[in-house]
Formats: structure tokens, C-alpha cells, sequence
């Protein structure tokens, strides 16, 4: 058996630890699952943060290498790309206007600029700016792969939802010259049809494969130890104000418990939010993500209930029954809820901000029928072992085919 060079593409170019989870995470797996089709692997990661490497947990045989042109990718034998939301769009952010560097994302939203064909790229839309430009170079490595004969396949993604003509044609490029496609959802599977004519299998998200089967879930108590609130960008100041009264109800209910706050970006709005929640919250921890994956995981893990914002720390917190409560504003974290079963415990913001605090807090935390204590009494455990299984079989499809196309 060969030793095999493997190129794996996803959002790494800045510090994320949810991303870097991924990254780490299918490494392992590929590791785990890779005897019987190759002697083992050495990574190249295009485009990747300078000190990406450090975090990336390895076998003695194994290595991985950042590169920062294409022609990186010329030696190896296939690419995957791996994990993560990055086909896709995002929402848009809505008011945090006033720190913007570019004086376009400072205009109001009933100016002309905004009449203008390609209005909603500028102008307080900095994100899909910027995924754009992500997108154009997924692109260019899929067609690098394209034109250089190397076999590229996508592995656990999500794709969808798009808000422009020109996402759409980029990630419909990237799916028509993929080898083999496996997507994390069926709104996924949905989008690929739907965009390149491509039938993709289901693969449940890289992270899923650290479900423990041991861990069942507990209904938190009310002087239970730890309450962990995770927050990621927020797009808006009202959103902030909803998110503190929920902790400070969460507070006054859980009169007993320690509370912390785990931050994994040092980015202005999440400082913002840290500093007006510990003006509220006198009892309340800050925890950073410091590059230390094991670390993070483990906050994640010691927490009797975890609130958040963000898709990969609630897929942490569901790997090892940790009860989570999930305010999300991309519908990818919509379609892991409903995957697993939970979407009792999942709210978006739209809903969050109109209906308030209190109102989510009187369903799950109240007498509903629909709170937190039945919705995890009734949770069927069985689907945690198709998830896993599911993510091996999905696994060694991939390196089979590698193998084939390969050989």
C-alpha cells in the first residue's frame, strides 16, 4: 500500500474553532479509518492560517503542511473538501454600522447605493463580501483540480442557502467537476440537485464522529455546577440585549450555578458583548479559545447546560449529552436541530428577538409541554449510533474511491 499526499480545503485562513475542529477531527479519522486502502497520509492545507499546523493533533508517521499558492497542490494524489458551511451565504449583519472601515457600510439602507444591481454585496453587507471572495477561491482550487487531473471530492459539507446569482454559479463550478459528493443534510442533498443536477449522499457532519455512546443526557438541575453561554458575531445590538436578559433570567433560575462565558474570537463584537454581559452578570467567568482545542472542548464538556449561538460548539455539547439550547441565525444550525431531533431546543433570531426573552425562557424553563426536561426525557439515544455509523460508512466510501481512482 502507497503512502498518499491529500490536499483538504475548508474555512481554515483565520483563527476558528470551529473550523479547526473540523480540520482536526477528519485528520483523525482519515488516520483511524485509512488502513486497508493506503500505508497512511500527509496533509497540504491551502490558503490555511500561519499557525494552523500547531493545532492539528498527529500520529508519528503523519504530517501536515499549510501552503499559500495552488501550485502547493500540484503533488498530491486527491483533495477533499472537508467539512463546514462554507458552501454557501450568509446572513447579513444589520446595524453594527458605526465602527465599519468602509464608508459603503455606512450608508443607509434607503439610499440610492442600494438600488444599484450589486446593492446588497456593499453597504452593510460585509459578509457576503467577503464569503465572495471565499467562494472565488474555493473555486480556483477546484479548478486547478480541473485542469492538473486531480481528483477532488466533497466530504460532509453543507451547501445552501444563497443570496446571489454569482454564489450560486461559483459553488455549482466546485459541484459539476467534484468526484464524488456526500453533504451533511438534506437540504443540502436539495441544493446540489438543484444546482449542478448532481445526486449527493448523506454524511452526517465531521464532528459527529466524536459522539460518545456512554454519555446520556441529564436534565439540568437547578443548582447544577456549570451554565456556559457561547455567543458568536451577532448582527445586531437588539440581538445582544435579548441574549442578556435570557442569562439574566438563567441567572435569577439558576440562583446556585457558576456561569461562564466562553469566547472563541477576540473580535470587536464579541469584546462588546463580553464587557455589557459582565456589567449585568457580576458572577459570570470568561473563557478564551486559545488555540487549544482539548482545552475548549473540555469547557464545553463540564457544562451542565450550554446556550449558543454558534452550529459546532452545540454539536460538541450534543456529542457528549450535554443539553444545549441553540439561538441560531444560519440555517445550517436550523437543519442539524431537525436532524437529531431537536428542534424544540432551537430558536432563530428573528423568532427570538420578536417573541423575547421571556417567552423562551417561560417554554423551557416553564410548565410547556415542550421544555427542556420533556424534550430530553423522551430523546431517542438510538439516533446518536446511526449518526456514528453512518459517518464510518460515509468514511471508508470516500477512501475507496480514492483508492480506485488512484490505482
Amino acid at each position: 500500500m502507497k503512502r498518499v499526499k491529500i490536499g483538504i480545503v475548508g474555512s481554515f485562513h483565520v483563527a476558528n474553532f470551529g473550523d479547526e475542529l473540523l480540520l482536526n477531527t477528519l485528520i483523525k479519522r482519515i488516520n483511524q479509518n485509512i488502513e486497508g486502502y493506503f500505508s497512511y497520509a500527509d496533509y497540504v492545507v491551502p490558503f490555511g492560517a500561519k499557525n494552523l499546523t500547531d493545532k492539528i493533533k498527529l500520529d508519528s508517521k503523519s504530517t501536515v503542511r499549510v501552503i499559500d499558492k495552488l501550485s502547493g497542490l500540484s503533488n498530491v494524489d486527491f483533495v477533499v473538501f472537508g467539512g463546514g458551511g462554507y458552501l454557501s451565504e450568509p446572513p447579513r449583519l444589520i446595524d453594527y454600522k458605526e465602527g465599519s472601515r468602509w464608508w459603503f457600510d455606512r450608508v443607509e439602507e434607503n439610499s440610492f447605493l442600494y438600488k444599484l444591481p450589486f446593492g446588497r454585496f456593499i453597504g452593510c453587507n460585509r459578509p457576503n463580501r467577503d464569503n465572495l471572495k471565499k467562494l472565488l477561491r474555493y473555486n480556483s482550487i477546484a479548478r486547478f483540480c480541473r485542469l492538473n487531473k486531480i481528483p477532488y471530492y466533497i466530504f460532509a459539507t453543507g451547501v445552501g442557502p444563497f443570496n446571489s446569482s454569482a454564489g450560486m454559479y461559483l459553488v455549482r463550478n466546485i459541484l459539476r467537476n467534484a468526484q464524488s459528493i456526500w453533504v451533511r443534510d438534506q437540504e443540502s442533498i436539495d441544493y446540489c440537485k438543484k444546482l449542478s443536477g448532481v445526486t449527493a449522499k448523506l454524511c452526517p457532519d465531521i464532528v459527529l464522529s466524536d459522539i460518545s455512546l456512554e454519555s446520556e443526557f441529564s436534565i439540568p438541575k437547578r443548582d447544577a455546577s456549570v451554565i456556559s453561554l457561547h455567543v458568536g458575531q451577532l448582527s445586531s445590538t437588539s440581538q445582544e440585549d435579548a441574549i442578556i436578559e435570557l442569562a439574566a433570567l438563567l441567572g435569577r433560575f439558576y440562583c446556585k450555578c457558576r456561569f461562564q462565558l466562553l469566547i472563541d474570537s477576540r473580535s470587536p463584537a464579541q469584546k462588546r458583548f463580553k464587557h455589557r454581559l459582565m456589567s449585568e452578570m457580576r458572577n459570570i467567568n470568561v473563557c478564551y479559545y486559545d488555540n487549544d482545542l482539548d482545552e475548549f472542548v473540555n469547557k464545553i464538556k463540564e457544562s451542565a447546560l450550554l446556550i449558543t449561538t454558534k452550529l459546532h460548539t452545540g454539536i460538541v455539547a450534543y456529542c457528549y449529552s450535554v443539553p444545549v439550547v441553540s439561538l441560531y441565525a444560519h440555517p445550517k444550525t436550523e437543519r442539524f436541530y431537525r436532524q437529531i431531533g431537536l428542534t424544540n431546543l432551537s430558536m432563530s433570531f428573528s423568532e427570538f428577538e420578536s417573541l423575547g426573552a421571556e417567552y423562551l425562557f417561560n417554554i423551557l424553563w416553564g410548565d410547556s409541554a415542550l421544555n427542556l426536561s420533556s424534550t430530553l426525557s423522551e430523546y431517542n439515544t438510538e439516533r446518536r449510533r446511526i449518526l456514528l455509523d453512518q459517518f464510518n460508512v460515509r468514511l471508508n466510501e470516500l477512501l475507496e474511491t480514492a483508492l480506485k481512482k488512484s490505482n
